[in-house]
């Protein structure tokens, strides 16, 4: 729940209201009966409204993203909203039923058992409930054969839906219903297919290197293979399941840049915290202060854009890169089970950096906290003349012909960090800020919460060519 100096307060509300509904299962408590009871749990009228708005926001916003079947942002939204009236059995069972639609869609374990747990909470409240009895019967049966659902194009909606989604207010972090592919982050597998493959079972500084001499991947070799109409530059990267190839994917060469981002700014009139990042910036500096609901609308803005220009098929789109698919950029993508959770995969693999397998690097390829910051705590084996970010471009390209895969800013992906962390996402890359030798590492990794902003985070586009 969001931090608040009225949480206190609320906490022994919400510990009284679910006391007394679950003393008389018979009625409701109505609005004057909450609001009663929060007046003697020491609320104020003005703070009782700000949580009367705050659950109406994220109920309201939890429910759109089901209608939409983007299940993780419903859960992500439902799950505030219960923590907010768990008295209330209806809401209950909204997170139950995400849950259960989660959980059918992944076999996501810890959705299934939420699921249950939501159904009989709602039971305890309201035993003659019908809806939490059906759901309770329905997390006993066994999920639909087959992992994918049909579901519907966000896009049809128009511009309307999109602009609407975009505006994002800082706190509350709006983001639009959208139908992007749910990240892989299912339950654990078994624990074999947590280790390398026989073929790859050395060092995994050894088997990057075969790597990065077998498939050539660096700059010279890897042309520009498409433009996009914000002159974004994108080169093709192959995506790995163990040694085997299973697609390509199109990867921005670049960051996005202030440049990039301004144009959906100003035609949508998002929050404009970007436009001061605390430090000198320009169009070709990255993007930074953007959460990760900001960044897909971003996507989905460019998508739209294109898509009528007739500059990209009618299947293309422009999304987040997923945990596996970064690794796949920066050349471990073999080395990693690309199903396993990103928490699970930080900094498995060691000695193996952005630049190679040497250490420390003969020649600085990133932006990172080096000499340059003499008031803390430094990496003096990294030096470079950016105090913070870089624009980008200031680096030598490595792998496939990318900028600033290592350091500058953390980058987002699409993934969450685990299952039970939905709201967490894995952020790739480190930064002008890091110094930390596992976050320098290329399977190093942090999640941060998807409504943050941060003067160190920005975010990469991908373009996936539909079929």
């Amino acid at each position: 729940m969001d931090s608040d100096p009225i949480d206190g307060d609320l906490a022994k509300f919400l510990r009284k209201a679910l006391e007394i509904q679950l003393s008389d299962s018979n009625s409701s408590l109505s609005e004057e009966d909450l609001a009663r009871i929060a007046q003697n749990a020491g609320l104020s009228e003005e703070d009782w409204k700000r949580v009367c708005k705050r659950f109406n926001e994220h109920l309201q916003k939890g429910r759109n993203f089901h209608r939409f079947d983007n299940h993780i942002d419903a859960i992500s939204e439902l799950e505030q909203a219960v923590s907010l009236a768990p008295y209330q059995a209806d809401v209950l069972i909204d997170c139950g039923n995400a849950h259960l639609a989660h959980w059918r869609k992944t076999r996501s374990k810890s959705s299934h058992r939420r699921a249950g747990e939501l159904a009989r909470k709602a039971l305890k409240i309201d035993p003659t409930n019908a809806e939490a009895a059906k759901l309770l019967s329905e997390t006993k049966a066994k999920p639909p054969a087959g992992r994918g659902l049909a579901r519907k194009s966000l896009i049809a909606t128009g511009v309307g839906a999109l602009a609407a989604a975009a505006a994002v207010a800082a706190w509350l972090g709006i983001s639009k219903p959208t139908n992007e592919r749910e990240p892989i982050t299912e339950q654990l597998p078994p624990a074999a297919e947590t280790f390398l493959p026989p073929a790859q079972q050395r060092s995994p500084a050894e088997a990057a290197l075969e790597f990065f001499r077998k498939y050539h991947i660096f700059a010279k070799d890897f042309p520009v293979v498409f433009t996009n109409s914000l002159e974004m530059n994108f080169v093709s990267v192959p995506i790995f399941e163990g040694n085997n190839q299973v697609s390509s994917l199109l990867v921005c060469v670049n960051e996005t840049r202030v440049q990039d981002y301004r144009p959906f700014a100003d035609e949508l009139n998002v929050d404009d915290t970007w436009k001061n990042p605390g430090y000198e910036s320009t169009d070709a500096h990255p993007v930074t202060f953007i959460d990760w609901h900001e960044a897909k609308a971003y996507c989905e803005w460019l998508t739209l854009k294109e898509r009528e220009a007739g500059l990209i098929g009618p299947n293309d789109r422009y999304r987040l890169p997923t945990d596996h698919e970064w690794s796949c950029a920066i050349g471990i993508g073999t080395l990693e089970p690309p199903r396993l959770p990103p928490k699970f995969k930080h900094n498995a693999l060691r000695d193996v950096y952005p630049w190679g397998v040497d250490w420390p690097p003969a020649t600085v390829l990133g932006n990172y906290r080096g000499p340059e910051d003499e008031e803390r705590i430094n990496a003096p084996f990294l030096p470079d003349a950016y105090l913070k970010a870089a624009p980008t471009g200031s680096f030598p390209l490595t792998h496939w012909g990318i900028e600033d895969l290592g350091g500058n800013v953390w980058e987002w992906s699409e993934t969450h960090w685990n299952v039970d962390m939905i709201d967490e996402k894995s952020t790739r890359g480190g930064s002008w800020n890091t110094q930390n030798g596992n976050h320098i590492l290329s399977a190093g990794r942090r999640w941060i919460k998807s409504h943050d902003r941060k003067d160190f985070l920005g975010f990469r586009v991908v373009l996936d060519r539909g079929k």
